[in-house]
């Protein structure tokens, strides 16, 4: 890309006078100043993609500290001992595991026919 003006110019020192050459950036002078605008506000995008997805993430912390202290406040209120909330909070813990086990058995059921049967062409880097 750098070299298309180069090129331009051995085209316009081969052809001579009447000719001449342009590169597609001379042509379409237009374009590529829309794209080079376009590329301008790209890290303030993402910088306020960012700072929402931040904001997001500790409020979804919070309102799951909040809602569990909450919980653990009304089996301590019911006689609980600290060690069967703490059984409360791993009963969570053991529905994400049978979740990761699920999409596990999903990755495994899905890829063993890729890889057999090819039902996508996936380039051979994605393959081993």
């Amino acid at each position: 890309m750098d070299s298309a003006w180069a090129v331009a110019g051995e085209v316009q020192d081969l052809l001579g006078y009447p000719h001449y050459g342009r590169t597609v950036f001379d042509t379409y002078r237009n374009l590529f100043s829309w794209i080079d605008l376009q590329k301008r506000p790209v890290p303030i995008i993402l910088g306020l993609i960012i700072i929402v997805a931040t904001v997001n993430i500790i409020g979804t912390l919070l309102m799951m500290v909040l809602d569990k202290t909450r919980e653990i406040g009304v089996l301590a209120a019911m006689g609980a001992s600290p060690w069967g909330s703490r059984a409360f909070s791993s009963v969570r813990d053991d529905d994400r595991h049978c979740g990761d086990r699920a999409g596990e058995f999903a990755r495994v059921c899905t890829l063993l026919p890729q890889r057999e049967f090819r039902f996508f062409s996936l380039p051979s880097v994605f393959i081993s």
